[in-house]
């Protein structure tokens, strides 16, 4: 946690600090003065990045292998959108040196695969002299001075926020940071700070933030349009694209899966191909998703479509859920049902808002699943557990992922248990 001293600095860029936050750069330079030394310093900044494991799982959890920054499936179809994105990065006419970034899209579209990629093709590129990934919206929030730390990092620097409508404050935060970073610059030491803000609507909280921090304001006023807002586009709008993406997407299903199963001969693809003219199959998400269930069931799930796959894989999530109980040798009575409640309800709030921040409030949460009434803190703790294993992502706990299945979760849920749990949440 950010020390009293720290806090105190902190809190006079709230939207009510008035002269202070205009003055982000002063602001910074004060928490380092108060807090660590500059290599500590450096160190905690570079540790509110994300780290991305290398785990393995065994086949039935499916989503994982359909996690944007997991997935098998080699990257691929959008060498137009990265190297615009690079020429965007490299660019500093009129020696725009901070430039901001808001990449939209659907569920499913591959914003965060495609983040990355641009990323790590960028720090690949530049040995050395690019940092950059997606933030840690937890790390940033429990000790926002971390970010003074940039003040010392030379490189250039790349700063993602995933599901930022979700994160105000976080971004707020990030945005002051990068005005500090700009102003800090000095004459024969230009480095380049981008940072991309990706969403997956359009939300009234970015002009929020305009009205609340008169900095951001000011700078996003001296952009010509202000916030630049680039869409991204289907992966596969032909309907020969997308029989190339399918066919890339079950040869590296069919080779990872193979590997983990100690199998031999590769498996043939599919013929005929499945019909992949439904505009639902434009995004990269649907076509791994077909991929995948037909790797496993052949033609046991015809008619391919976006609710006959989607119905597929909840049913793998599933087993999953009810795996993860056995493994931990708890309550029967847990299956089928409660769990699922317990997922819906995460699902809920995750899809809707902020996130959930911390093990208490997943707790909170999941206590008012009347499927889970009178049973232990213990057990109720456990559960959150098996959701922040099973759904890695921005938040503590994260509801089922990818968010088209999260979608389709609580399309098929009970209404009346999701108007009331809405309901309490409002009066609270």
């Amino acid at each position: 946690m950010a020390s009293k001293e720290s806090l105190t600095i902190i809190e006079r860029l709230a939207p009510f600090a008035g002269a202070a936050a205009t003055n982000p750069l002063g602001v910074f330079r004060e928490i380092a003065r108060v807090t660590v030394d500059a290599a500590a310093r450096q160190r905690r900044a570079l540790d509110t990045f994300q780290t991305h494991d290398d785990t393995v799982i065994e086949p039935g959890n499916e989503a994982w292998l359909l996690n944007a920054l997991h997935s098998p499936v080699p990257f691929e179809f959008r060498d137009a959108e990265i190297d615009e994105f690079k020429e965007w990065f490299y660019d500093t006419t009129d020696e725009r040196w901070l430039k901001w970034r808001l990449l939209t899209g659907g569920p499913g579209r591959g914003k965060t695969r495609f983040v990355h990629e641009w990323i790590k093709q960028l720090e690949g590129e530049n040995s050395g002299t690019v940092i950059g990934g997606f933030v840690n919206a937890n790390t940033i929030a429990a000790n926002p001075d971390a970010l003074s730390g940039f003040l010392d990092v030379k490189e250039d620097v790349i700063f993602a926020v995933d599901y930022a409508e979700r994160f105000r404050d976080v971004v707020a935060w990030l945005l002051h940071a990068s005005i500090a970073m700009r102003n800090g610059l000095k004459k024969n030491r230009e480095r380049r700070i981008r940072v991309v803000l990706i969403s997956r609507k359009q939300t009234e909280t970015w002009d929020g933030l305009r009205v609340d921090y008169p900095m951001i304001e000011r700078f996003l006023s001296s952009l010509a349009g202000g916030l630049e807002t680039v869409p991204l586009s289907p992966i596969a709008e032909a309907l020969q694209d997308r029989q190339t993406a399918f066919d890339a997407a079950f040869r590296a299903f069919d080779e990872h899966l193979r590997h983990i199963w100690r199998e031999g001969k590769p498996t043939p693809l599919p013929s005929p191909r499945p019909d992949f003219s439904d505009t639902s199959f434009e995004d990269a998400l649907l076509i791994h998703l077909a991929a995948l269930a037909i790797w496993h069931e052949g033609e046991g799930i015809e008619p391919i479509s976006r609710d006959s796959l989607l119905r597929w894989l909840l049913d793998r999530e599933r087993r999953a859920w009810n795996r993860c109980l056995d493994d931990r040798r708890m309550d029967s009575v847990l299956k089928p049902h409660p769990i699922e409640q317990a997922a819906v309800l995460l699902t809920f709030v995750s899809l809707g808002g902020q996130g959930i921040q911390d093990r208490s409030r997943a707790i909170e949460l999941l206590g008012t699943c009347p499927l889970l009434a009178g049973e232990t803190p213990a057990t109720i703790s456990a559960i959150a557990d098996i959701f922040r294993e099973l759904y890695p992502g921005p938040a503590w706990v994260n509801g089922v992922t990818p968010d088209l299945l999260g979608q389709y979760l609580l399309a098929i849920a009970d209404d009346e248990f999701l108007d009331a749990f809405d309901d309490a949440t409002d009066e609270n």
